[in-house]
């Protein structure tokens, strides 16, 4: 779905605005089955002591990273003009699957812990020490 990406510089009057709009709901919905997919795997792959930080620091790297796009996005826009900024985001929104696609993680089949194609089932307690140097 990540090519949808493609379809939002195409806005304009009447029909286009349509097919901006449509390729701009399929983004919506790639972004949340994304969200879950990759919540899940971060959470079956990190032990319970080190979720929280994990998690924090997903998350700070994540909203830093949306705030320095949307100021670069805003540059570009004042700089360069709107559509070229449109085009080179939805480039950028085209290609956003390639990390994913050339990584291991797409052999994955199933999360860690459990056979392969079958949901895995919860594992077992694991602690983490932080006193023991």
């Amino acid at each position: 779905m990540a090519p949808a990406g493609l379809l939002i510089p195409l806005i304009g009057d009447g029909a286009m605005l349509y097919v901006a709009g449509f390729g701009w709901l399929l983004l919506l919905f790639k972004t949340g089955m994304d969200n879950v997919l990759g919540v899940s795997l971060r959470r079956r792959m990190t032990p319970d002591a080190l979720f929280g930080r994990m998690n924090a620091t997903f998350r700070f790297l994540l909203t830093g990273a949306l705030a320095i796009g949307a100021a670069l996005a805003g540059l570009l826009g004042e700089l360069v003009g709107l559509h070229p900024t449109l085009w080179l985001g939805g480039l950028l929104l085209a290609s956003a699957f390639l990390p994913v696609f050339c990584s291991p993680l797409r052999s994955r089949r199933g999360l860690p812990g459990g056979p392969a194609g079958q949901p895995a089932g919860p594992e077992p307690a694991q602690t983490l020490d932080l006193k023991r140097t």
